[in-house]
């Protein structure tokens, strides 16, 4: 649908972020193409293995990579924070969750771990995602910006985070919490 109306209209392909592409193989690959229009494209940090459904977030940026698309044109998100209802079998609500951001953090960690060079895993889930929402002051480190700053140990691990200047997270302790966290 989104080839059909960058053909036959006037809506320019940088509007279209189809997101979560790589949870479907097809899917990824139609959206890479995308990507050669000019559209930007959303990988999902999702953790294990994909199975023969979809590409693992690591996975599907190899891919990405290996085939030459512009790089400024991925990112990288999550459901952390999303709802996670469980109903039972009549449909009622049992309980509801919300999904953990922990599967950034470890995506982030494996894309590492895989031998790409930290200046090119950062802006999957930094920069460009600052760049596509229009958020001057996120996703780089310069005057005048936010003081978000990420500190990586010897191993990938995330050990700090800081967010407009204050620390969120300090030798692996949270010190803030969000709203659906504990």
């Amino acid at each position: 649908m989104i080839r059909e109306c960058l053909e036959i209209s006037e809506i320019p392909a940088r509007v279209f972020n189809p997101t979560h592409v790589n949870r479907n193989k097809p899917l990824f690959e139609q959206a890479c193409e995308l990507s050669g229009l000019g559209c930007n494209v959303d990988l999902t940090a999702f953790p294990g293995d994909s199975g023969d459904e979809g590409w693992s977030a690591e996975d599907a940026v190899q891919r990405f990579l290996e085939q030459g698309f512009d790089r400024s044109k991925l990112t990288i998100s999550s459901d952390g924070g999303g709802c996670l209802p469980q109903f039972d079998d009549q449909g009622q609500l049992l309980r509801m969750g919300f999904a953990s951001c922990q599967a950034m953090a470890d995506c982030f960690k494996n894309l590492l771990d895989s031998g790409l060079p930290l200046e090119t895993v950062l802006p999957f889930m930094a920069g460009n995602v600052a760049g596509l929402l229009k958020l001057p002051h996120k996703g780089r480190i310069a005057r005048g910006c936010d003081a978000d700053l990420l500190v990586v140990d010897q191993d990938n691990r995330i050990e700090g985070v800081m967010a407009r200047g204050a620390w969120h997270v300090k030798n692996r302790r949270q010190l803030v919490s969000g709203l659906f966290e504990e």
